[in-house]
């Protein structure tokens, strides 16, 4: 009985400290840095465009930086010219029918339900759907304003959409999923450098001593592999849902692991294998080809075919 009741202890202490502990993953201090520019700059502008308009426009800023949530630039502006479009179309009707009761309410019920319609189109739809719908909310609560004022909030949350959209896809690209194209490219190019190696062995060495000499990347390849685990998590982490650039990256370090006990299981087998000098060609073959395939994983334009 006491052992049984020390066992569940440790079991609730180490769901605690699951569920407590620091992930791995630095903050993206970049990232951090884009998206205040973005807010802070149309508030310094204050001055020549006039405060209301520097408010509206910082806040479409924010809400625009907001749902760049990284990939390719085709989808990151399709998304960010949406999320603009859709902010100053939702002031400036918001602004138009907050003095009439009877068009508010259909006006809320209209909105509310299409944003929450908007996350069969992909997280980043989703999250803009949100703030389209929070904005609408708060500006039909908000004292009744005239068409001119609406037309301003409109024009201001356009000109903010365009400077973040033309910051994020021009002058400061963050590559969000860099760190974790890196970390597996890294994996590639050690399998395709365990692969040689076991090329130049295989001819030579037999025995106990193949058998050392092939298994001591063992140890850093794995590390390599739950290395870059341990990052793809981190990027991934805190996103309301699954992007293609995630989902691929997840698929190529699972193949990595894969070929990984693959080359560990075809050691065994050259070990006593009379077709060893056919192996060691395959083998570099194998080891170019990964080194492509981390090229590849590196490079963050359009690919050759």
């Amino acid at each position: 009985m006491p052992d049984r009741m020390a066992s569940e202890s440790a079991s609730r202490a180490q769901r605690v400290r699951q569920l407590v502990r620091l992930q791995p993953g630095r903050p993206a201090l970049m990232l951090g840095v884009r998206t205040a520019l973005a807010t802070v700059v149309p508030l310094l502008a204050a001055r020549w465009i006039g405060p209301v308009a520097a408010v509206w426009a910082s806040t479409g800023g924010f809400t625009v930086a907001l749902a760049d949530k990284g990939g390719a630039y085709r989808l990151r502006a399709r998304t960010m010219g949406g999320v603009t479009l859709a902010s100053a179309a939702a002031v400036v009707a918001a602004g138009l029918a907050a003095p009439h009761a009877w068009a508010s309410a259909p006006l809320m019920l209209v909105v509310a339900g299409l944003c929450g319609f908007a996350g069969v189109l992909g997280p980043a739809a989703a999250g803009g759907a949100v703030t389209v719908a929070v904005l609408i909310a708060v500006l039909l609560a908000a004292a009744p304003a005239a068409v001119a004022a609406a037309l301003e909030r409109g024009l201001a949350l356009l000109g903010a959409g365009a400077w973040a959209m033309a910051r994020a896809l021009l002058f400061w690209p963050v590559r969000v999923y860099k760190p974790a194209r890196y970390a597996v490219a890294r994996i590639y190019r050690a399998l395709g450098g365990h692969a040689r190696a076991m090329s130049r062995l295989t001819p030579e060495v037999g025995g106990e001593a193949w058998s050392a000499e092939v298994t001591r990347d063992h140890g850093p390849l794995r590390e390599a592999i739950e290395r870059a685990r341990e990052v793809l998590a981190a990027t991934r982490r805190g996103r309301p849902g699954e992007s293609g650039r995630g989902a691929r990256l997840l698929v190529c370090l699972q193949l990595a692991d894969q070929l990984f006990g693959a080359l560990a299981a075809l050691e065994e087998v050259l070990d006593a294998s009379p077709a060893r000098a056919a192996a060691a060609r395959a083998l570099d073959g194998l080891g170019a080809a990964l080194d492509t395939t981390a090229d590849r994983l590196e490079a963050e334009g359009r690919l050759p075919p």
